[in-house]
């Protein structure tokens, strides 16, 4: 069993990028899915046992655990929505100062200084 994972991987190894590409995104989102489902049942689980009350008669545990998570949900994008719109009126609060450029009328013997050496123009090869 093991020497045919083994093999796998080598042969793997081998191929072109866009074969490695595609075996990464699949095994990649395997392993994701295989831990969320773990997580999933492990949190309902916990949920179970720490749960002090009675469940009713409809209610079901996959039922309880939707309910979590979209309370959490409803309570998450209600938080993000009020610090994106404090963001966005920030960002028209900036985007709409104006700037201004104030240019002093200099005296022009101030940015040359008299006392240089003149260098010679040489012409170039």
């Amino acid at each position: 069993m093991l020497n045919k994972i083994e093999n796998f991987f080598t042969n793997l190894q081998k191929e072109n990028e866009s074969i490695k590409k595609q075996w990464l995104i699949i095994l990649t989102s395997a392993s994701m899915l295989i831990v969320t489902v773990f997580w999933g049942f492990y949190f309902n689980a916990t949920i179970k046992t720490i749960q002090t009350t009675e469940i009713s008669d409809q209610e079901t545990g996959a039922d309880n655990f939707l309910a979590v998570v979209k309370n959490g949900t409803d309570i998450i994008s209600k938080e993000t929505g009020l610090k994106l719109s404090k963001m966005i009126s920030a960002v028209q609060s900036i985007a709409g100062k104006t700037n201004s450029i104030i240019i002093n009328k200099t005296n022009s013997d101030l940015l040359i200084k008299k006392d240089m050496e003149k260098i010679a123009p040489r012409t170039l090869p």
